[in-house]
């Protein structure tokens, strides 16, 4: 039996201070669960739906260009639009993960992540390769489940098999609504 199919995951982490704009471990993390024969759906910000509101290429440039120019009214405006669907991704999502790296700053990661628990979203935080899992933020220390903290993909990806095979019990913030 499969636990968790077709349930949608939303993907946070840093991007717009990202050499590669955050795609990188994002790939490898949809690519691995396919692998595993899970069968999500994923809301990933560096890949939206029909291209609303990028953020990651040329659009993240021309965003900053504007800034460089004086035009904060065209930057705020691009950038709104992009809050508004990275936040309304979360609303439509099953669980919410985010890939933390300390040395990259991460603005909206943090709004998004906030957002998700206030709706009771469970949460999967994957450090990055050179921090250990006891490096996570302590704000977030009293927000998610020890055991919902990896030291990489790999570890996600195999807690994540581990429930959809009904090893790991699901809690109530599984909640998953046909309509």
């Amino acid at each position: 039996m499969s636990e968790l199919d077709g349930i949608k995951v939303f993907l946070s982490g840093g991007m717009d201070r990202c050499a590669d704009d955050g795609i990188g471990w994002r790939k490898e993390l949809r690519e691995k669960c396919l692998k595993s024969e899970l069968n999500f759906k994923f809301l990933d910000p560096t890949d939206k739906p029909d291209g609303v509101a990028p953020e990651t290429g040329i659009e993240k440039y021309v965003i900053k260009e504007a800034l460089v120019k004086g035009d904060w009214e065209f930057a705020a405006e691009k950038s709104r639009e992009v809050r508004h669907v990275d936040l309304r991704m979360i609303d439509k999502t099953d669980l919410y993960v985010v890939y933390i790296d300390l040395q990259i700053h991460a603005c909206g990661t943090y709004n998004e992540f906030f957002e998700a628990e206030s709706q009771h979203k469970p949460l999967f935080v994957i450090m990055a390769p050179h921090h250990k899992k006891y490096d996570i933020p302590l704000w977030l220390v009293g927000i998610v489940k020890e055991d919902e903290v990896f030291e990489g993909i790999d570890e996600c990806v195999e807690h994540l098999k581990r429930i959809d095979d009904g090893k790991v019990k699901l809690d109530d913030r599984w909640l998953r609504i046909s309509v």
